[in-house]
């Protein structure tokens, strides 16, 4: 679970995967920790700005989740539904090293209920994923805790990064 967590960490943070929110835009506050990235958008000129530019955040790579709240006992957090087959691939694009995931996106799923990492399941077809609309799409999706991938906000990250 471990190296396959370090390599979903890294294809975000690489920009070679990114997570979204649930309208398939960038997460307000998380968009660099979750893998997007500024561009810059030339605007159309303008008597007065003519080389006035505007940024953009833009994803890269596939979409491998989506952040999202969940209102439980009163209580609501913000948590990743992550899609199985995209974030396992991801994690097999990083894995350049040779040292990949040692089983399958199966077995990884069995593995993410039997580590308890798994925030809830549906009960009532008996599946580890949960179904979400997300993007517009009824999508199968693993439901996680935001820690699970260390996704703080943008201005957390960025305080981390001055130690």
């Amino acid at each position: 679970m471990e190296r396959f967590r370090q390599l979903v960490m890294s294809a975000v943070a690489s920009g070679e995967a990114y997570i979204a929110a649930p309208d398939g835009s960038a997460p307000p506050d998380r968009e660099l920790a979750c893998g997007w990235r500024q561009e810059r958008v030339p605007q159309r000129p303008r008597w007065e700005d003519a080389n006035e530019s505007q940024f953009q955040w833009r994803a890269r790579g596939p979409c491998i989740g989506w952040l999202g709240t969940t209102k439980a006992d009163n209580d609501t957090g913000t948590y990743i539904y992550l899609e199985p087959a995209a974030s396992y691939k991801a994690a097999a694009r990083m894995a350049a090293d040779g040292n990949g995931i040692e089983v399958g996106v199966s077995t990884l799923k069995r593995r993410f209920r039997e580590a308890k990492l798994l925030v809830s399941t549906d009960k009532a077809h008996e599946t580890i994923t949960v179904r979400r609309t997300l993007q517009g799409a009824s999508k199968d999706v693993l439901h996680l805790n935001l820690d699970f991938l260390n996704l703080g906000t943008d201005e957390e990250q960025a305080g981390d990064n001055d130690l």
